[in-house]
């Protein structure tokens, strides 16, 4: 791998990974190991020695399939739960709607690249057909015939900032998981305040309640995602 060593090989692993590799290879170098005149390390240093290993590879989450996911839970919520968590009580997200469900979102990958873009925020941005950003940014996109397109624009504030097709981003897993555990919990927020104004108050058999146990029938209704 790489010019500058055209006669060589390399061993590529990741951490973690399937151990059998790792044993076949020590073995196959065991085995050659008596007819090396000067070898340059002992069998029980040939991972440390021999294989490069890689950093572990991230689980990810294609960024049309989070937004997906983020509506269903949306479409799935009634007009009052929607209002109180301060988002629109019908039909799509505005930009700023959109910007708050996707700030724990985090860009690991764009057209199959990875990337280190902890700080970049994905906002996103309506492309219509003819304007300046097409010609910029999507100049193939001229020949097709669309009038409205969304895309993602990322950007960190600083020395990040373009566009691409929703199909080329994905986020990390555990990112995305968190983002739909935050509209989770913002939508249930009117129902835990009932629970607790309930317990409070005394009305009915939530009063009877004991803290511990209330904490866990509201866990149970939604948990509350700073506490995992």
């Amino acid at each position: 791998m790489g010019l500058n060593w055209p006669g060589g090989a390399f061993l590529f692993l990741r951490p973690g990974g399937d151990q059998s590799e790792v044993e076949l290879l020590r073995e196959a170098w065991a085995s050659v190991l008596p007819g090396v005149s000067r070898p340059r390390f002992a069998v029980a240093d040939f991972v440390a020695r021999a294989v490069q290993l890689l950093p572990p590879a991230e689980d990810t989450c294609d960024l049309e399939v989070l937004l997906h996911d983020l509506m269903d839970i949306l479409t799935h919520e009634d007009s009052s739960a929607r209002a109180a968590a301060g988002l629109p009580a019908w039909g799509p997200l505005d930009v700023p709607g959109w910007r708050r469900l996707l700030s724990k979102a985090r860009v690991c990958a764009v057209n199959a690249a990875a990337v280190a873009f902890s700080n970049v925020r994905i906002e996103l941005y309506n492309l219509v057909h003819g304007s300046a950003l097409v010609h910029e940014c999507f100049p193939y996109l001229h020949d097709q015939s669309f009038q409205q397109l969304t895309v993602a624009r990322l950007h960190d504030g600083t020395s990040v900032h373009f566009y691409r097709e929703l199909g080329s981003v994905k986020v990390t897993l555990a990112s995305a998981h968190a983002a739909k555990s935050d509209l989770a919990w913002i939508l249930n927020q009117l129902r835990l305040r009932i629970l607790r104004r309930a317990h409070d108050k005394g009305m009915g058999p939530l009063a009877a309640l004991k803290d511990d146990a209330l904490r866990l029938v509201c866990d149970f209704v939604c948990p509350d995602p700073s506490s995992s």
